[in-house]
């Protein structure tokens, strides 16, 4: 059995709250939302604190889709000054964890057979709203490692749904 957990984050780090546009996590999680439906599968969502600032809707939306919603940070640093007690906490990059190879850049990286037999040994997924982008914007040196395997990671994540026993978190 494995956890279904979602890192929701923007993809691009914004200095600037105000600059950000939710286009970039509002197609992702809708289709996300719809996935986890269709295969009855409930997950957790670790959301940025000053993102749920601003897109209280999609908050709603996760919620309302039966879904939990825990906390990963308020601006995407290691802060454990600001973490909730009433919601699971996860620490940006997996700080003072073992590093998971199930989810995000290596989801989209690595063949189907090496990220199902890690989600089978670590019992966690995850990725992040950009994982299942269709349309990236540039974003400088990242543009490379943002876009690579995204032409199949819907189709992978869809097998996944299916072939994974997930539990309930």
């Amino acid at each position: 059995m494995a956890t279904f957990t979602v890192d929701w984050e923007p993809i691009l780090s914004f200095k600037n709250h105000s600059e950000f546009n939710s286009d970039g996590v509002s197609e992702p999680t809708a289709y996300l939302l719809d996935l986890l439906r269709r295969h009855q599968i409930k997950a957790i969502f670790y959301c940025v604190g000053w993102l749920e600032d601003k897109c209280p809707d999609l908050i709603n939306l996760i919620k309302i889709n039966g879904h939990i919603v825990g906390y990963h940070s308020y601006h995407h640093r290691n802060d454990p000054v600001d973490i909730p007690s009433d919601r699971p906490y996860r620490a940006p990059r997996w700080q003072g964890e073992k590093r998971l190879f199930s989810g995000g850049f290596w989801f989209r990286l690595m063949p189907y057979w090496w990220i199902k037999k890690e989600i089978e040994k670590t019992g966690i997924f995850f990725l992040h709203p950009h994982d299942v982008m269709l349309d990236h914007p540039k974003c400088g040196f990242r543009t490379f490692d943002r876009n690579i395997g995204l032409k199949t990671s819907r189709d992978k994540l869809e097998r996944l749904c299916r072939e994974i026993a997930w539990n309930e978190p």
